[in-house]
């Protein structure tokens, strides 16, 4: 990636990261912000937006979801394994099932081995050893099968 694509890019996340933060807990003014501060979506931002969140789950959850309803946006391979891992530290197993589901329905191509084990190894953070073990029950309903 060249330093000038990279720069606007950077631009964008930082832009991106100041609507989160101040707009958190307002969810329709956040879209708004998010929607007219001009940055069109693309899965390399949302990452680096997600990433840049860090241990603020909820932040890069939003983003996630408003990014999603972006036209001609779809989530690539990356994007979801952040969100499964964001949602699986917030202990959020429920949500990381619906987001597996969802990809298994829009996206089938993008699930893969490695998104069950980010979900495998936040279970085993959160000392969920059983439900760590039960994830690999689970994978050949979603046409994964366990290495």
């Amino acid at each position: 990636m060249d330093s000038k694509r990279h720069d606007e890019f950077a631009g964008n996340v930082e832009k991106c990261n100041r609507i989160l933060r101040k707009f958190h807990s307002r969810v329709p003014k956040l879209e708004l912000a998010l929607k007219e501060s001009g940055g069109v979506v693309r899965s390399g931002l949302t990452e680096r937006v997600l990433s840049r969140c860090g241990g603020a789950g909820n932040l890069g959850y939003r983003f996630f979801v408003w990014a999603s309803k972006q036209p001609g946006y779809r989530p690539s391979h990356d994007v979801y394994k952040a969100m499964i891992k964001i949602l699986g530290t917030m202990r959020q197993f429920g949500a990381v099932w619906a987001l597996i589901e969802e990809m298994r329905k829009e996206n089938p191509q993008l699930l893969s081995v490695g998104v069950f084990v980010v979900l495998m190894r936040r279970f085993a953070s959160a000392k969920m050893a059983k439900k760590a073990i039960e994830v690999l029950d689970e994978m050949p309903k979603y046409g994964c099968e366990e290495c």
